[in-house]
């Protein structure tokens, strides 16, 4: 066998080992919502005037060795003029899973997938909430 044989071997060998990372525990995936939620400090008010908005809690969704998706809570209250009314849902929140320099895991590049609220402003939207969210937490959420 050719020397370049047997390292093309060895790489279609190796390649499906590598390409299929060490599933996250699930306990990291909780640490880092929780410290997420930690940095937001739920009940959070987030608008003022006749509109109140309130994040109630974050919420562990779905995870795997790339992404976490949190579920976050929201209330919305219209709180002048008529009527008068609050209705609640979930907003789902993406952030991009990688390892820190530390020995920690990371959480960076938040992205608001989407929002389900019924009778809410049209300005209360995933860009809305992104931007919010963005304000709020630092670059990278980082635990052990």
């Amino acid at each position: 066998m050719r020397p370049k044989s047997l390292v093309l071997l060895l790489l279609l060998a190796i390649a499906p080992a590598a390409a299929q990372a060490d599933p996250m525990p699930e306990t990291l995936a909780r640490a880092l919502v929780r410290d997420v939620e930690g940095m937001l400090e739920p009940p959070a008010k987030m608008h003022g005037g006749t509109h109140r908005v309130v994040l109630e809690s974050v919420e562990l969704g779905s995870f795997d060795e790339k992404r976490v998706v949190a579920h976050m809570r929201l209330r919305y209250q219209r709180t002048k003029g008529f009527p008068k009314f609050s209705t609640s849902g979930l907003a789902h929140v993406r952030f991009r899973v990688y390892p820190g320099t530390k020995g920690e895991m990371c959480l960076a590049d938040l992205a608001v997938e989407q929002v389900n609220l019924n009778r809410v402003p049209d300005w209360l939207d995933a860009a809305w909430v992104t931007k919010w969210l963005s304000e709020k937490l630092p670059g990278e959420v980082c635990a052990k």
